[in-house]
Formats: C-alpha cells, structure tokens, sequence
C-alpha cells in the first residue's frame, strides 16, 4: 500500500514435508482462518472465508496478497494507488525470502500507527476496537458502534448509545478482554455518545 514494512507476517517450513512452506497470518484483521500452502506455481486458488475472498501471487521473494473489492466498498479509496480494471485489489506485498528480526518493522510501524497523514490509512486512525471472528462471522467494536456479519457475509451496524451499553458488548462478545482493561480504554478515549434515539435501538 505504499508504505514500507508495515506489515508482519509469518512463513513456516517444513510442516508436513520438507522444503514446504506455508503462509501463516496471526493476529491480522483479515479472515485468513487457515495456513495458506506456498505450493502453487504463480497464483494461489481463490480463497473465501467470512466476507473476505482474496488470492495471493508468487513471484521469487515476493509475495503479493489481493482481496475481491467492490466498487461501493467503503474502504476502496485507501487502495487508490493499486487500482485494477477488476475487482482485485492488491493489498500487500510480502518479502518471503528473508528472515526479519522485530526491530526491523519497529520504526515504520511507529510512523504507520502515529505520524502517517490522515485519512489516507483510515484503518489506523486514533480509537478503541477489537475485532474477533465467532464461529467465522466478523464481530468488530469500534468505539460506540458494533459490526455483527450476517449469515449472507453482509454486516450490519449498530449504536451502542452508553458506556454501559460497550461493556456489555465488550463482556457478550469479547470476553477475554478483561473487564478492567475495557474501562482503562473507555476512560482514555473519552467517548462522547450520541443522543438516545428510540427508533434506531437495537438490542445488543
């Protein structure tokens, strides 16, 4: 997308063969639910899982990863220097061939994360959000908004209209997080929320 190691991902030899690789993504926002096999010539088979369908393309120490974008996704105008005349989008090209210690993402990630003008990553912008997959549907808390996918992979949106409202999502949802830590993040944010209205609740 532009910007230089902004982006840390795992390549893991030998599992079931050696000399295999697969590609191993921990912790990464996208649905990649399984290791992706580094078996195939150029282009990897289509993938699908949860709203996500992306593919990857190999090239000697490359690897290049695409998602399936529509044209009224909201988010497609962070990808506006990868534009295609189909509905892939690159989304991130992977060095493969070189080992990396975590020092070596530390300074790009600082700028990413805290200096990169907005809004040209608005994914990175400033705020409270937890993102988890429950039985391979999306649920993702940003702030005082809940995203719940649907069974169709659509999503949906909903308020959450006060702060006892995003515990409660937080404990429903994401109850690993411990309790203590979501208030120290609500307390930081300060959110300010919106005013109650009664035609647009919807029960958490």
């Amino acid at each position: 997308m532009g910007h230089d190691r902004y982006h840390v991902t795992n390549i893991v030899h030998d599992v079931e063969v050696k000399g295999q690789r697969h590609l191993v993504e921990v912790g990464a926002s996208d649905p990649t639910f399984h290791p992706i096999p580094l078996d195939f010539e150029e282009e990897s088979p289509v993938y699908q899982e949860s709203y996500l369908t992306y593919r990857f393309k190999l090239g000697r120490n490359d690897l290049q990863r695409f998602h399936v974008i529509g044209e009224s996704d909201s988010d497609s105008s962070l990808l506006e220097d990868h534009t295609h005349p189909t509905n892939w989008r690159l989304i991130s090209e992977m060095d493969i061939a070189t080992d990396r210690d975590l020092d070596y993402f530390k300074e790009p990630m600082s700028y990413v994360f805290n200096a990169l003008p907005r809004p040209k990553l608005k994914m990175f912008d400033e705020g409270m959000f937890a993102m988890i997959y429950e039985n391979g549907k999306m649920v993702y808390i940003r702030d005082n908004h809940l995203y719940l996918e649907r069974n169709d992979n659509t999503g949906e949106r909903r308020v959450l209209w006060s702060t006892d409202e995003v515990l409660e999502a937080y404990s429903r949802f994401m109850p690993m997080i411990p309790h203590e830590k979501t208030l120290l993040g609500l307390k930081n944010r300060n959110l300010v929320f919106p005013p109650w209205d009664e035609d647009k609740c919807v029960t958490v």
